[in-house]
């Protein structure tokens, strides 16, 4: 492991690991989408962490060098499907029957929604790690066409086309389904704003209400595709790393990798309104910490008069 790569994991895992701490540092930061987000950082986090443990270990024996792969591949492909559960979660929100009106972001995440997200970025990447196990460890499929060979060489898949079909494959798929989601909610968006218009354009009380509607739909929308476009760009500058691997692909994915990091932190916590109302809080913190000291001194003075 080289001193770059301890730079780019020392700085990556740091700014992780405070934008999974700071929703509970500033509670106001714990809305449903920053939950989806910190699901997607655990898995960032426990990939890097995977990592650093592999390259410390050094040359891994072949069991586990399978067990190292195979985490991979099920962490990776989870990150991926909580970016997909980020898309279901935005088309459900600005879809014409399930969404609050003008509500956005701030629309709550229901415990029941949250399992059924969950199972579904954790349940389908551990169904294909379990087929992509025992395609590989059953003895009666060493010479199917359709096994992994995975950790046999490398701890990774052996050939190109068993890494498009067992993850590269999945992650181009999920894709095309967030990309079809975006198009979705565009027109669902754009739909339900000219129905509004429609309906009150004579109700010139309601007028300013509609524009802060629309404001917020479409900063919302614009913040999912932010979302969207720099972690997918974290994959596809993977893919290409894997597919060259030169020097310069993969201090290009590291690089990405500490931009989308710092770029997460800043648009979940460092949001200028939150920001401006955590420092009035900390002012007037302030003040009454100063103003009960103040408070105590004069009560130590007149004790001491008194005495």
């Amino acid at each position: 492991m080289t001193f770059w790569n301890v730079i780019c994991v020392t700085v990556t895992l740091t700014i992780c690991i405070c934008v999974m701490l700071f929703p509970f540092i500033v509670p106001k930061l714990y809305t449903a989408t920053m939950k989806l987000v910190m699901c997607h950082m655990t898995c960032e986090v426990l990939i890097y962490v995977f990592r650093t443990i592999a390259f410390a270990w050094g040359d891994l024996p072949m069991p586990l060098c399978k067990t190292y792969a195979l985490t991979m591949q099920y962490l990776r492909l989870a990150g991926f499907f909580w970016i997909n559960v980020m898309c279901i979660d935005m088309t459900s929100k600005f879809s014409g029957k399930m969404r609050a009106p003008s509500r956005g972001l701030r629309q709550p995440l229901c415990t029941k929604r949250f399992a059924y997200y969950s199972l579904h970025a954790w349940g389908w990447p551990a169904v294909i790690v379990a087929v992509t196990a025992a395609l590989d460890l059953t003895p009666d499929l060493a010479d199917h066409p359709l096994r992994p060979y995975i950790g046999d060489i490398t701890c990774s898949f052996h050939s190109l086309r068993t890494a498009l079909l067992y993850y590269y494959g999945v992650v181009i798929l999920l894709v095309l389904v967030n990309i079809g989601l975006f198009m979705v909610t565009t027109i669902s968006i754009y739909r339900t704003k000219q129905q509004v218009l429609d309906i009150i354009s004579a109700m010139d009380n309601f007028q300013s209400d509609i524009q802060i509607a629309n404001r917020e739909d479409q900063r919302s929308l614009v913040m999912y595709l932010k979302i969207f476009c720099l972690m997918g760009l974290t994959y596809v500058t993977e893919i290409i790393a894997w597919y060259d691997g030169s020097a310069f692909t993969s201090i290009l994915m590291d690089v990405n990798s500490i931009l989308l990091s710092i770029f997460v932190f800043l648009l979940f916590c460092c949001k200028p309104q939150v920001m401006r109302n955590r420092l009035e809080e900390l002012k007037q913190s302030w003040r009454s910490c100063c103003a009960a000291r103040k408070m105590a001194r004069v009560r130590e003075k007149q004790d001491r008069l008194s005495c």
